[in-house]
């Protein structure tokens, strides 16, 4: 730094701080760091313009603006690639020092874009929730157990969209009408989990014909046909596995052990739904082994 190497100054002390992030006296130096290099920018005297990108990069980077630092070192990037033959340019870009730190800022910033995409799919859910459009509310929060079950307050919401839409179900159809369609449901399920396809297809059959619009219902019977035409699906197990994301996140542990190992049975080299089912059934073996507390 003192010899005004900033971007060799930065390489060093980004290295110290992935080994401890807490170390005093690298924080108190890339805070001087970070100075120096505004200072610099500001006045525009003796760097490149590579050098320059790759500075405000770092500065970026020291303020966690990690899409800023992508972008001012894919400038770089481009401007050296586009001037010097393949070696030169390598060997340039490695001299500019942000290439291991480019990948880092590539997983900050696409982590927040992700972080960004469920809140909206929550608010958009709460929205929908809050004027009563309860059913469109329940698929918005189903797309967000699908990719995050455990979302800060999903599983009260998705329990309470569930309930709401349930109860306009109700209404729309009647009480009686509505006991028939669960039976039939119940009986499908059922009869899916013991592979007695057959009858599981005449009961999903049945809940449409009563409920052309039952949520559930028709992917089942996508499902089970699916199976019967071929037992190893992995379209049908990846559709069950996201009906056990669902379940898990309203808390529904039985139900989503169900669907995972529907999923595992019809794809056995399902990574993410054999590790799900093994983590659902340490949960439900861990509730089984809690004690009742007194009444």
């Amino acid at each position: 730094r003192n010899a005004g190497h900033l971007l060799s100054a930065n390489d060093l002390i980004l290295q110290i701080l992935s080994e401890n992030s807490s170390f005093p006296d690298a924080q108190r130096e890339l805070s001087e760091l970070q100075s120096q290099i505004r200072h610099m920018l500001d006045t525009g005297s003796g760097v490149s313009i590579a050098e320059r990108y790759a500075l405000e990069g770092f500065y970026a980077y020291g303020q966690a603006d990690y899409a800023a630092a992508i972008a001012a070192w894919g400038k770089a990037r481009t401007l050296l690639e586009q001037s010097y033959p393949g070696a030169e340019a390598a060997h340039r870009l490695n001299d500019l020092r942000f290439i291991p730190y480019e990948k880092i800022a590539q997983d900050h910033a696409d982590e927040e874009k992700r972080l960004a995409e469920l809140k909206t799919l929550f608010d958009e859910g709460i929205t929908l929730y809050q004027q009563k459009h309860f059913t469109r509310a329940l698929e918005e929060f189903r797309r967000l157990a699908i990719r995050d079950p455990e979302y800060p307050q999903l599983g009260y919401y998705l329990v309470q969209a569930e309930a709401a839409s349930e109860n306009e179900r109700a209404e729309r159809l009647g009480e009686e009408k509505r006991q028939e369609i669960e039976r039939a449901l119940q009986k499908g399920l059922a009869a899916l989990e013991q592979e007695q396809l057959q009858d599981a297809e005449n009961n999903f059959d049945r809940v449409l014909r009563l409920d052309p619009a039952h949520p559930q219902a028709r992917s089942y019977l996508a499902m089970v046909r699916a199976e019967m035409q071929k037992r190893h699906d992995p379209k049908a197990a990846q559709l069950h596995y996201e009906a056990g994301l669902i379940a898990y996140a309203s808390g529904k542990l039985d139900e989503a052990m169900r669907e995972w190992h529907m999923a595992t049975r019809m794809n056995p080299h399902h990574e993410k739904a054999l590790n799900a089912l093994a983590k659902v059934q340490k949960e439900l073996a861990l509730n089984k082994e809690m004690p009742v507390p007194d009444q």
